[in-house]
């Protein structure tokens, strides 16, 4: 648990460094700041994020206080010598537990040699822990069998147990799934369980979990301590050679270990080469040329730029399959977004666009789990030109005198003299008609910020402000790929304002309220099944609609979202016939700002969102590598007796039968969901869910 002392001393020593408002930032952030500018301040919120569970170690080894404070103060020595090696920055709580183990083992080692030194008297080894069952603190052994975990597992159990992280925020931090956490959290309970019973320690998974929670907050660490350890750690990176004392000799013990162990791994794996006859020269030099930091999990391949067929009418052939992909991807997306409480409206053609810009610069893995979870089925130098084809068709109505708007607008906005690739950037210009501007988000990154909110709320009409917040954008950042819809249309048959009247809505079988809503009777498209009706009406020119899904029951809406898919959505306006209906639907105006992440991840698209292991060399050659940091999106709709105004924009920043005589009564007087739908290519552009008309 974090120490309210130790964090007061620390947050005053960095006043000066932290901007005020400045968001949480990850380990991979503070780790990178420290490695290329030595800042105190981002060493003093690593030291203060992980010094509770760094001393627990150290105190359940050690009895000694003094040895504790050594060990402490060596761990984070050891820190700022290897921060620029640590190869998953992410895991950084999973590195500090397994070194503050070794230190804190040598350093009881280093004490039973002094002791048995003064005393001339044999003592029991201490640098194995023993397995006999009758032993004093089965904490200690927890620690020993944690580090023996293999890092997938070992990672989630440090962050959720010894630091009390939430589930939802070690996935965060690691770029996992929720369900991969919960799943990773269970398997190493039993791993850890297991172990221990073959040391005679007969635990349940739940009382490991419980002891595992215990340790987390019971260290309350010496602010005096902590400070002392920022100084040494400073001086330590500076001068290492200089300092001296038992914690510096500790380190440097740590240190010449990892060099051995490193040497050993590159002896070992020469040898193999070498008994097998065939490259080992090449990997050799490869190894020792290599930064400790690379990622074995991402090796380097031949760069191969994207060659677009520069056919237009296999382009336009291609875009059914386009659109029939997009539409799976609206429709798994809303699966995930519809677990938000209350009113919701995206735009899943804002989303997709923006991702298959970002698309085109992934390769290998990370593209395949990009295309996989958008539903990309054409390969890229199809998918693209398809894509344009389908912006030029959604556009082309400015070309004609039609009384709706309907505008699609792309733009990249690059970290200045960064060296995008020239043909990532033609293809998107080419494609997406996004051309790239230069600013500068390491030294003026809230001027870039604004230039890019103004350019969104001017394509949007200003109905879309402040998309990129200031959290949004950091001094990572080196790419911003956006894109704005914009849509304004009357209805083919409007509204009569007098028949505008308060007409309650039932937000739930037990509440209801007065809302204004709308009357007509007129033929429209309508489908009636069992347990839902479908309305359709379109816009003046009916080259659009918006589409209403209304549940048959009050609270029927949960039921008709679990059984949506995009298969049955195609299948439910193909059966829409056009009948005389007596429509009551509420007015409404609806604003959601989304950060799609999270949902994103779940749908599987974890590659993109990993430091170090997504795949973006089809934009940059930059060794330090792109990876999405989020995936922002904002939506406003207004639906009136006129008709209907729309604006959504989403920014990808990366390190995307036959009439009845009768009408039929089509009351929206309870939550329901609506589409607006471009009729001649079949995109759906806009989405959402009604449960207040009011908010």
């Amino acid at each position: 648990m974090p120490n309210p002392a130790l964090a007061l001393v620390l947050r005053h020593l960095r006043r000066a460094t932290q901007p005020t408002g400045a968001a949480e930032p990850t380990d991979g952030h503070l780790l990178r700041r420290f490695v290329e500018h030595r800042d105190q301040g981002a060493f003093e919120a690593l030291l203060e994020r992980h010094a509770a569970m760094v001393w627990n170690v150290c105190r359940r080894v050690l009895s000694n206080p003094a040895d504790a404070d050594d060990a402490f103060q060596a761990t984070f020595l050891v820190l700022v010598r290897k921060a620029d090696s640590i190869a998953k920055h992410d895991s950084v709580s999973s590195w500090l537990h397994g070194v503050a183990y070794r230190v804190a083992l040598d350093a009881r080692a280093a004490s039973a040699r002094r002791r048995n030194h003064e005393n001339q008297g044999a003592v029991m080894p201490t640098d194995e822990i023993p397995t006999d069952p009758i032993w004093s603190d089965v904490r200690v052994v927890l620690d020993e069998e944690l580090r023996r975990l293999p890092e997938k597992y070992r990672a989630p159990l440090v962050l959720c147990y010894l630091q009390g992280k939430t589930n939802d925020e070690a996935a965060d931090q690691l770029g996992w799934t929720r369900g991969t956490i919960a799943g990773r959290l269970s398997r190493a309970r039993d791993l850890l369980r297991d172990r221990l019973s073959r040391r005679g320690l007969a635990l349940t998974s739940a009382l490991v979990a419980s002891i595992l929670t215990e340790n987390a907050a019971s260290a309350v660490v010496p602010a005096a301590l902590g400070t002392s350890t920022v100084q040494a750690a400073m001086g330590f990176a500076a001068t290492p050679g200089g300092a001296s004392g038992p914690a510096v000799a500790l380190a440097k013990g740590a240190l010449h270990a990892m060099f051995v162990t490193r040497l050993k791994t590159v002896a070992t794996l020469l040898a193999v080469l070498l008994f097998m006859g065939a490259g080992a020269g090449w990997l050799w030099n490869d190894l020792l040329a290599k930064p400790p930091s690379a990622d074995p999990e991402k090796p380097a391949v031949p760069y191969s730029p994207i060659a677009l067929a520069d056919d237009p009418a296999q382009a336009k052939g291609d875009r059914p399959a386009l659109v029939k992909g997009n539409t799976a991807f609206a429709v798994d997306l809303y699966g995930k977004l519809r677990e938000k409480p209350g009113n919701l409206v995206y735009s899943p053609y804002s989303v997709s666009t923006a991702l298959a810009m970002t698309y085109a610069g992934a390769r290998n893995d990370t593209a395949a789990q990009m295309a996989q979870v958008m539903h990309f089925t054409l390969p890229q130098d199809r998918l693209h030109p398809a894509a344009g084809a389908l912006v030029r068709d959604l556009s082309s109505n400015n070309e004609k005198k039609v009384n709706y708007q309907l505008n699609v607008v792309n733009a990249l906005w690059g970290q200045k003299d960064y060296g995008f690739r020239d043909d990532f950037v033609k293809l998107t210009r080419t494609s997406y008609g996004a051309g790239l501007t230069e600013v500068d988000y390491v030294n003026a990154r809230e001027e870039a910020r604004k230039i890019i909110n103004s350019w969104v709320e001017k394509q949007t009409q200003d109905k879309i402000k402040e998309l990129l917040l200031e959290d949004h954008v950091t001094p990572d950042t080196r790419l911003i790929l956006t894109n704005a819809i914009y849509f304004k249309a009357e209805w083919e048959t409007k509204f009569y304002k007098n028949a505008t009247v308060a007409q309650p809505f039932h937000i739930s079988a037990a509440k209801k309220l007065e809302v204004p809503t709308m009357h007509r009777t007129a033929k429209f498209g309508y489908l009636s099944e069992d347990t839902f009706q479908v309305l359709e009406m379109p816009f003046v020119g009916k080259e659009l609609s918006m589409v209403v899904l209304l549940p048959k029951k009050v609270d029927g809406l949960a039921n008709l979202e679990k059984s949506l898919t995009a298969d049955k959505l195609t299948e439910w306006q193909a059966k829409v016939k056009e009948t005389e209906i007596e429509v009551s639907l509420p007015k409404f105006r609806v604003t959601t700002p989304l950060n799609l992440k999270d949902e994103l991840i779940a749908m599987g698209m974890t590659l993109p969102f990993m430091a170090r292991r997504a795949d973006f060399s089809g934009m940059t050659n930059s060794r330090e590598g792109l990876c999405i940091s989020q995936v922002v999106h904002k939506t406003f709709v207004d639906v009136n007796e006129e008709g209907t105004e729309a604006a959504g924009a989403t920014a990808v920043i990366m390190g995307r039968g036959a009439a009845p005589r009768e009408a039929i009564a089509f009351n929206a007087d309870h939550p329901f969901l609506f589409l607006i739908r471009d009729n001649r290519t079949g995109s759906v552009l806009f989405a959402g869910r009604v449960a207040d008309p009011t908010k």
